[in-house]
């Protein structure tokens, strides 16, 4: 889990972000908003008055969460990769020990009785 700074206000996980939206016209002195939706419902609003400012802390937010992103989604690609390794290996080791047993089986001249 990692958290994000939003405006020097808010600390926010970013598995909770949800939506990342821009407004205008409050009307009030700080026409322009920019609101994270979080998934539990809350809303994390700042006002600027700059249109460009405002335009700059979304795209640095929306970065930030899609780096995060793209980093668990390696981290889970790379595991899934390792896993798959394994299973492989664990594959070829078994098929090689039960060719093992089967001639060593053979060689010896014994009988296995099955249940």
């Amino acid at each position: 889990m990692a958290v994000i700074e939003f405006s020097s206000y808010y600390f926010i996980q970013e598995e909770d972000v949800e939506a990342i939206l821009k407004t205008e016209d409050n009307g009030k002195g700080f026409p322009y908003g920019l609101t994270i939706r979080v998934r539990s419902g809350l809303e994390y609003v700042v006002y600027y008055q700059s249109k460009e400012i405002r335009d700059s802390d979304a795209r640095q937010f929306s970065l930030q969460v899609d780096r995060i992103v793209r980093d668990r989604d390696r981290t889970n690609e790379a595991i899934l990769n390792r896993l798959y390794l394994m299973d492989d290996r664990l594959r070829r080791v078994d098929k090689r020990g039960l060719r093992i047993w089967q001639q060593l089986k053979t060689l010896l001249g014994v009988e296995v009785e099955e249940k």
